[in-house]
């Protein structure tokens, strides 16, 4: 398990060895990042009560090695964190492993494996103009479609919205810019490279 401590007005990532002592902060944001190290830590009675009903009513997550890291990661932060209640958690999955972010204000995330695609699709479904000229105008195009990729749907994480708001989301995010913030960064663990992207409320919302 790798752990990061962000901060959100400087967007500096600072790594950190154990969680005892931490003590989260109001512009902070914890980051918990494991892969198939984290399946020895999943076990069914160190779930979270709604995790519980969710294997309960769908007993084939248990057999998804992506949903045991996430919560691997999660118990691992119940555990070592001395006051691990009254936290908004967020989590994202992709080529077997888990990034979950953890702060006091509610919050979005979303990780993505970056690989040669063809995002042409994707483009046409939900990219205003806007964002297709970013993508087609950037020194690296594949990144760039990863980064507004991300933002999308950690935004439709932070808003509670689902898939289905993909395009619509830059019309939700115009209505509630005054109090919306987002960015994106990217992440190499070996030859592996993530783009992640985190969305959050400058003030919090109940």
């Amino acid at each position: 398990m790798k752990i990061f401590l962000l901060n959100i007005h400087s967007h500096k990532l600072i790594s950190i060895k154990s969680l005892n002592k931490l003590f989260l902060k109001q512009d902070e944001i914890l980051l918990l990042f494991g892969g198939n190290e984290m399946l020895k830590k999943y076990k069914y009675e160190n779930l979270l009560k709604e995790d519980k009903h969710r294997i309960d009513s769908n007993p084939n997550l248990a057999n998804k090695n992506e949903f045991k890291i996430s919560r691997g990661l999660i118990f691992e932060f119940e555990k070592n964190y001395k006051d691990s209640k009254n936290f908004y958690k967020s989590i994202s999955h992709s080529a077997n492993y888990a990034l979950i972010a953890i702060s006091l204000k509610k919050v979005g995330i979303d990780l993505e494996l970056v690989k040669k695609r063809d995002f042409a699709p994707h483009l046409d479904f939900c990219f205003s103009d806007y964002q297709k000229y970013k993508v087609s105008n950037s020194k690296n195009p594949l990144i760039e479609f990863y980064k507004i990729w991300t933002t999308k749907e950690a935004t439709i994480k932070l808003l509670n919205l689902g898939f289905y708001a993909l395009d619509k989301i830059d019309k939700i995010d115009k209505i509630q810019e005054n109090n919306i913030s987002h960015f994106s960064k990217s992440l190499k663990i070996e030859n592996i490279k993530f783009i992640y992207s985190i969305a959050y409320y400058k003030q919090s919302i109940k």
